[in-house]
């Protein structure tokens, strides 16, 4: 399962705003037959636009902080994620245990059935109604207890 990790991704956006970024220069917009181009020198016609770099911005402390509160945010949310995740292993190896407990169980019922059916196959009288009782009776509590 691919997920971001938001921790690494805070802290790489972190890391990126706290690198001091390279100086703005200012950017000439020259247009030669209808097509413009953008240089950082002057057009070679003469004729040029000026766009002026933006303004450099400082981060300062409520950035910093700011950025801090929202680093703990996504390591709070990574730490919940993992807990419901550790739950929800905890959940799936329960429901497994369960279920082989019941494949054993129904298992063992199965095979009580068929031997009191090879019990019943040579007897007469009496003892061959006994014995279909058993039989039956394992029948019934495999049904019970095993729904196909």
């Amino acid at each position: 399962m691919a997920t971001i990790d938001t921790t690494w991704a805070c802290a790489m956006l972190l890391a990126a705003t706290l690198v001091a970024p390279a100086r703005a220069q200012t950017v000439y917009k020259c247009s030669v037959n209808g097509v413009a181009s953008f240089a950082d020198t002057p057009c070679a016609s003469g004729a040029s636009l000026l766009m002026p770099a933006p303004p450099y911005r400082q981060f300062t402390a409520a950035d910093r902080a700011r950025l801090e509160r929202e680093r703990q945010r996504a390591a709070a949310i990574d730490r919940d994620h993992a807990k419901e995740q550790a739950e929800q292993d905890r959940r799936a190896r329960q429901v497994a245990r369960a279920s082989a407990a019941q494949e054993k169980k129904c298992a063992a019922r199965k095979l009580a059935q068929q031997w009191a059916r090879e019990d019943a196959a040579g007897l007469r009288g009496r003892a061959a109604e006994r014995a279909e009782r058993k039989v039956r009776r394992a029948g019934q509590t495999l049904a019970l207890a095993c729904p196909a």
